[in-house]
Order: structure tokens, then C-alpha cells, then sequence
């Protein structure tokens, strides 16, 4: 009766393992996460070219299905880490989720994501644009030229570069992780946007924190 006990308690848990980590449905779910992250997305692009009440409702749409992915991924690398031999796709998802959470879930995951891109699992490049989006939300300049912010500059609005540490050294460190030099970059958001992206070298993250500043007190006088 014991020997029966000791073979079927492992048989169980490798059960009950498997049932819990479904490696092909995981890559099949984030795959389907990946698609709808990049549809949205699109959608989001496009509304942004003629603001409307399309846009608030997109946008909200948008931030819906970020919070469930995040819930999704958060489940998988808290317990099981991020699992190994999924499709290009699954990983990327795992990655874009991540840099699309707010600054907590990002900081909280970045050391994963360093350590999946110095495999080769996802791109430096993704590694890098995380980096950048962790120090543009704590105010601070970012490395290699990934982020923006859109503004408006007195008369309209527009897309700024976030204010870059190293200006003059920012495509020899934008190609080592495989990115396209600056200004190939800023010429790439422009199409994709139809707007018009200022990058001025001199700006410092002063400038957006008196803009964030500006926008709470209104907000307030308004209420």
C-alpha cells in the first residue's frame, strides 16, 4: 500500500503540473494577446490623427485589454518564470505587455526582460525601449531616444522627443542594441502619426513636469 502511495503521488503532481502549465495553450493565448495588443494599437494611431470622442473610447478600450493581459502575464512569470521554447510571437507579447503597465509592473519585470534579451529571446532593442520608458515615468532622461510625448506647444499639438542624457552619443548607443539612428527614427513616428515630432536637444524634463504640473491645477480649478 505504501509503494502504491510513493508511485502515485508523483504521477498526480506531474498531472496536476501539466494541467497548471500548458506550455501550447500559453503560447496559443499569448499569441492571441500579441494580435489584439497591435490591433488596438493601430486603431489608436489612426483615431489619433483626427481627435474625436472615437479617441477617449479607444483609448479606454486600449487600457482594458492591457489590464487583463497584465493579469495573464503577471500569473505566469510570478509562478512558473518565463517559460522557455515559446514562438517569437508569445515573447514578444510577454515583453509588450510588460512595457505597456504602468511603472511599477514595468520595474518589477525589468530585470526579466534585461536577462530574456542577453539570451537573445527578445531583442536588445526591447530591453533598451524599456529602460527608456522606466526613466521617462521617473522624470528623468532616457538613454537611447525610444520614447515620446505628445504636447502641445502653444498653438497646437505635437510630439516631442523625451529629453536624451547623451544627445551625442545617442545613435552609437540606439545601433548597438540594433536600432535605427535618431533621426531615421523621429521620421518613422512622423509617418506613422502625421505629426510632427520636435526634438530639441536643449529641452530638459523640467519643461513636462511643469506641463504635468500646469494640467493637475487646471484640473483642480475646474472641479
Amino acid at each position: 500500500m505504501l509503494i502504491l502511495a510513493v508511485n502515485f503521488l508523483p504521477f498526480s503532481m506531474s498531472n496536476l503540473f501539466a494541467q497548471l502549465y500548458d506550455l501550447k495553450n500559453i503560447d496559443i493565448e499569448l499569441c492571441r494577446i500579441y494580435n489584439d495588443d497591435q490591433q488596438i494599437r493601430r486603431r489608436l494611431a489612426k483615431a489619433m490623427q483626427k481627435p474625436s470622442i472615437e479617441l477617449i473610447s479607444i483609448q479606454n478600450e486600449m487600457d482594458s485589454i492591457d489590464a487583463k493581459d497584465q493579469i495573464y502575464v503577471s500569473n505566469i512569470l510570478d509562478n512558473y518564470g518565463w517559460p522557455d521554447n515559446l514562438s517569437d510571437s508569445a515573447n514578444r507579447a510577454v515583453f509588450l505587455v510588460i512595457d505597456h503597465g504602468d511603472k511599477c509592473f514595468q520595474k518589477k519585470y525589468f530585470k526579466m526582460v534585461k536577462e530574456k534579451a542577453d539570451q537573445g529571446v527578445i531583442s536588445k532593442s526591447d530591453a533598451a525601449t524599456l529602460e527608456d520608458r522606466i526613466l521617462m515615468e521617473a522624470y528623468k532622461p532616457q538613454k537611447y531616444g525610444t520614447q515620446t510625448r505628445l504636447a502641445n506647444n502653444g498653438t497646437e499639438n505635437v510630439i516631442y522627443m523625451w529629453p536624451v542624457e547623451d544627445p551625442e552619443k545617442v545613435d552609437e548607443l540606439r545601433i548597438s542594441v540594433g536600432l535605427h539612428p535618431i533621426n531615421t527614427y523621429i521620421q518613422t513616428v512622423e509617418e506613422m502619426s502625421q505629426m510632427k515630432v520636435i526634438w530639441d536637444k536643449n529641452l530638459s524634463v523640467s519643461f513636462f513636469k511643469d506641463k504635468s504640473q500646469h494640467k493637475k491645477t487646471k484640473r483642480q480649478k475646474l472641479k
